[in-house]
C-alpha cells in the first residue's frame, strides 16, 4: 500500500542532524573562541556555506543549540570586515558533545559511490582522509542508512563535450518538413533556420532531424546569458573532444576573443559538424554577431552545417540569406490533422471527442498534449487558460508543489533537487507520462509551463523554493556553473548577504574559469545601498577588472569611481589597488602622463604591501 511506502521512507536514519552538524563545525574554530576578531565561518552565513544547510535552517538550529546550553552568540569582528556581526562559539557543554559526535561519525560505517566508478566501504574518518575533498561535516549530513551520495558530477576542465541534444519524445507527423530538410542538405544547403511559436516543436523537429545528420552535433541552446565568449567556450571543449583543440587553446588565452580569429579557426576545420542553435529568441547584439560571423562560415566551409531554432531572429539576415539557396527559412505551424488524431489516439483519445480537441488545438503539440491530459471541454481556450485549467482541475496538491519547485530553477536538475521521498519520485514519474516534465537525465519543464507556474506562486513562496535550490546548490556545487547558480538563488531568496559572501569568496575562481558574463549578471543583483563595504568593494573590483578585460573601459572607470567612495571609510591599500586600475585603463587609452599620476598616487599610500607594490612598479 502507498502508506506503507511512505512510512518506510519517513523512517530512514540520518547519521547525524543540522544542530549537531554546526556543532562538529564550530568545534574546528575553537582556537578563536574570546578573539576579537574571528573568521565568516562562525557567522550564521559562514556556517550555512561550509555545512551546505540554507541559512534559515542554520539560524532555527542554533536557536535550539542556545536553549540547550551548547552555544554562546555574540558579536564579533569578522576577519577583513569594519563591522561586527553575530558569531557563534561552544560552551563547555557543547565543547563536549560535539567532541562526542565528531567521534562517532568519524567511526560510523558507509559506503559511498565515487567519481571513478569504485565503491567505497569503510569508516566515514577514512573516506574524509582521502583525496575526495569533501569535509566530514559535510559529508555526514549527506549520509543516510548508511549510504553516502556523493555528486556524480565530472570536474571541470577535462576538456569534455559540453553539448547534448535533447531526447526526441515520441515524434509524429512532420514527414513534409523533413523531406524538405533532408532534401536541402543533399542539394549542399548549408544554413537551416526553423522558426515558429512556443511549443510548436520547433526543438523536437531539430533534435529528430539531428539523428540522421552524419557529422558532430554541437548542440547549445542560447539564455541570457550567453555571450560569443561562453558559446564559443563550450564549442571548443566539443571540438577538443573530436581531437581538434585549437580553438579551445584560442579561448582560453583570451578573455574576449576576436570574432575574425573565430571565422580563421572554424574555417580550418577538417571534421564533420553540425552547429545547432536553440532558443535564438534571446541573442544579445554580440551573440547576433556571433551567429552571423557562424552564418558565414559554415556557407563557405564544406565541412560544417548550422540549424538555428527560436522564435525570431532580429538583424542576422540579409537579403541574400532569406533569398539564397544556402539557407533555409522554415516556419513551423500546427501537425496535420493525421498525426494530431494519431497524437491523441496514443493516448486513448477518440472519435467525436478527438475531433473536437483537434479543431481546439489547432495542431499545436503542446495544446494536444495538454488537452489530451484534460477532459477536453467544447470551448476555445488561449494557452494560459488551459494551463491553468490543469492546475485546477487534474493536479493534485503535491503535483503542483513539484512544479513550483521545478519552476524556478533556470537549468535541468538531478532528481534529489525537488523530490525528497519515493513518493515525490513517483509524483514526477506521473507527470513526466502526462508530458507536463521531461527527464534526459535531469528534470525540465517547457519555457512556457516554467513561466505560468513560476509566476503563480506569491513572493513568499517563490523565494522559499529559490531557498532550497540554494541548498541544493550549496551541499552538491562541484563546478563553478553550479556555484553560480547558488549564488543566483541566494539573491532571489533575498539572502543577498550569503549570496554577496560567496561572490566575494569564489569570484575569482569564476572568472578564471570563464565566468565572466554571469559574474556580470550576478552583479546587477546586487541590492542598492548594500551596507558591507569590505564585501561590496571586492565584488566591484572584480566586475571593473571583467570590464577592463573586455575592453568596455568607460563602465570599468565608472565601477572604480564608486569603489573610490567606498575607499573613503577603508584603508589606503583598497584605494590604492582602485587607482592602479584606473590608471592601467588610463595608460590603455595612451594617457600616460594621466596614467603616471594615479601610480605615484597610488604609491604613496602603500604601507608594508610588497605584492601591491611590486604590481604598481611593474605598471
Amino acid at each position: 500500500m502507498p502508506e506503507v511506502r511512505i512510512q518506510n521512507v519517513m523512517a530512514r536514519k540520518r547519521l547525524i542532524t543540522v544542530e549537531e552538524a554546526i556543532l562538529v563545525h564550530l568545534l574546528g574554530y575553537r582556537r578563536y573562541f574570546g578573539e576579537g576578531t574571528v573568521p565568516i565561518e562562525m557567522s550564521q552565513a559562514g556556517i550555512s556555506q561550509a555545512i551546505g544547510i540554507r541559512r534559515s535552517h542554520v539560524s532555527s538550529s542554533l536557536d535550539t543549540a542556545k536553549e540547550k546550553g551548547n552555544v554562546d552568540e555574540g558579536l564579533a569582528h569578522v576577519r577583513g570586515e569594519a563591522r561586527r556581526r553575530k558569531c557563534y562559539s561552544l560552551t563547555e557543554k557543547g565543547m563536549a558533545l560535539a567532541k562526542e559526535v565528531e567521534e562517532r561519525v568519524e567511526r560510523a560505517v558507509v559506503s559511498a559511490a565515487l567519481l571513478n566508478g569504485e565503491v567505497f566501504e569503510g569508516s566515514l574518518g577514512e573516506l574524509a582522509a582521502s583525496d575526495i575533498a569533501r569535509p566530514l561535516v559535510w559529508m555526514a549530513l549527506k549520509t543516510v542508512d548508511g549510504v553516502l551520495a556523493l555528486p556524480t558530477t565530472e570536474p571541470e576542465g577535462k576538456g569534455i563535450s559540453l553539448s547534448k541534444v535533447p531526447v526526441v519524445m515520441p515524434f509524429l507527423g512532420r514527414m513534409e518538413e523533413q523531406k524538405t530538410i533532408k532534401e536541402f542538405f543533399e542539394r549542399d544547403g548549408k544554413v537551416l533556420v526553423i522558426k515558429g511559436m512556443p511549443g510548436i516543436g520547433k526543438t523536437t523537429l531539430a533534435a529528430k532531424m539531428s539523428e540522421s545528420v552524419d557529422a558532430s552535433i554541437f548542440w547549445f541552446s542560447i539564455g541570457d546569458w550567453s555571450s560569443p565568449r561562453n558559446t564559443a567556450s563550450h564549442l571548443g571543449a566539443h571540438l577538443q573532444s573530436l581531437g581538434s583543440d585549437r580553438l579551445k587553446r584560442y579561448v582560453d588565452a583570451r578573455e574576449r576573443p576576436d570574432l575574425a580569429d573565430l571565422w580563421d579557426i572554424l574555417m580550418e576545420l577538417d571534421v564533420r559538424l553540425t552547429i545547432i542553435l536553440d532558443d535564438c529568441q534571446n541573442a544579445s547584439a554580440s551573440m547576433g554577431s556571433l551567429l552571423r560571423t557562424l552564418i558565414s562560415v559554415c556557407e563557405a566551409n564544406e565541412h560544417l552545417d548550422l540549424i538555428l531554432v527560436g522564435r525570431g531572429f532580429p538583424g542576422i539576415f540579409d537579403l541574400k540569406h532569406r533569398t539564397g539557396h544556402v539557407c533555409l527559412n522554415m516556419e513551423l505551424e500546427g501537425l496535420d490533422p493525421d498525426a494530431s488524431f494519431l497524437m491523441l489516439k496514443n493516448r486513448g483519445i477518440v472519435g467525436h471527442k478527438a475531433e473536437t480537441m483537434v479543431k481546439r488545438s489547432g495542431g499545436h503539440p503542446l495544446f494536444l498534449t495538454l488537452i489530451a491530459s484534460d477532459e477536453g471541454g467544447e470551448d476555445a481556450e488561449e494557452m494560459s487558460t488551459l494551463i491553468s485549467r490543469e492546475i485546477q482541475d487534474s493536479l493534485t496538491a503535491r503535483e503542483r508543489e513539484m512544479l513550483y519547485a521545478l519552476s524556478v530553477f533556470r537549468e535541468p536538475v538531478a532528481t534529489d533537487a525537488i523530490a525528497k521521498d519515493e513518493e515525490g519520485v513517483n509524483v514526477l514519474e506521473g507527470l513526466k507520462d502526462r508530458s507536463i516534465v521531461t527527464h534526459d537525465g535531469r528534470w525540465q519543464m517547457h519555457s512556457l509551463l516554467k513561466d505560468f507556474f513560476y509566476g503563480h506562486q506569491g513572493r513568499v513562496d517563490r523565494e522559499m523554493r529559490h531557498e532550497m535550490a540554494a541548498e541544493y546548490y550549496g551541499a552538491y556545487a562541484s563546478t563553478s556553473r553550479e556555484s553560480i547558480e547558488e549564488a543566483y538563488h541566494l539573491f532571489m531568496a533575498r539572502d543577498a548577504e550569503s549570496a554577496m559572501l560567496r561572490i566575494a569568496t569564489e569570484g575569482e575562481g569564476w572568472l578564471r574559469k570563464g565566468h565572466q558574463d554571469e559574474f556580470l549578471q550576478l552583479c546587477t543583483l546586487i541590492p542598492e545601498g548594500w551596507e558591507n563595504p569590505e564585501e561590496l568593494f571586492e565584488v566591484l573590483m572584480l566586475k571593473a577588472m571583467v570590464l577592463k578585460q573586455v575592453g568596455e573601459w568607460d563602465s570599468a572607470e565608472r565601477v572604480l569611481e564608486r569603489c573610490l567612495d567606498i575607499c573613503g571609510g577603508l584603508d589606503d591599500a583598497r584605494r590604492a589597488r582602485t587607482l592602479l586600475v584606473t590608471g592601467a585603463i588610463h595608460y590603455r587609452r595612451g594617457e600616460l602622463s594621466g596614467a603616471l599620476e594615479l601610480f605615484e598616487e597610488a604609491k604613496g599610500l602603500i604601507r608594508n604591501d610588497d605584492e601591491l607594490m611590486a604590481e604598481l612598479q611593474n605598471s
